[in-house]
């Protein structure tokens, strides 16, 4: 099994309190690690998952998938890779820049593990 670890800051007007929480919640069965913590306009966040592949958040002030702001995140030759994207439709997620947005998010470190 596999573990990527992120930390990442994203920087954006997400209506959240001035707080700082850790998570454990199970993907189809997979347990996932979310810690964040909110200074002014930032979010920093701590991904780990049990994957070799892709792993994303995102956030919509709606309950619903077309809109999101999603950041998606690998480790790709030992490097960690990281791209902001803007969910259109359902499969359509093209980067930011592409879409007349810019990049808001950065990665501050990203490994991979073969046991965590």
């Amino acid at each position: 099994m596999f573990w990527i670890i992120w930390l990442v800051c994203f920087a954006g007007s997400w209506q959240l309190a001035n707080a700082q929480t850790a998570e454990n919640f199970k993907v189809e069965g997979i347990k996932v690690q979310y810690q964040w913590t909110r200074s002014g306009d930032s979010l920093k966040v701590i991904l780990n998952a049990p994957t070799k592949g892709w792993i994303a958040i995102g956030f919509n002030d709606k309950d619903q998938i077309v809109g999101t702001d999603l950041k998606m995140m690998c480790v790709r030759d030992g490097v960690g890779v990281i791209e902001d994207q803007y969910v259109q439709a359902l499969g359509v997620h093209p980067l930011d820049e592409e879409v007349g947005g810019s990049q808001n998010v950065r990665l501050y470190f990203a490994e991979e593990h073969e046991d965590f």
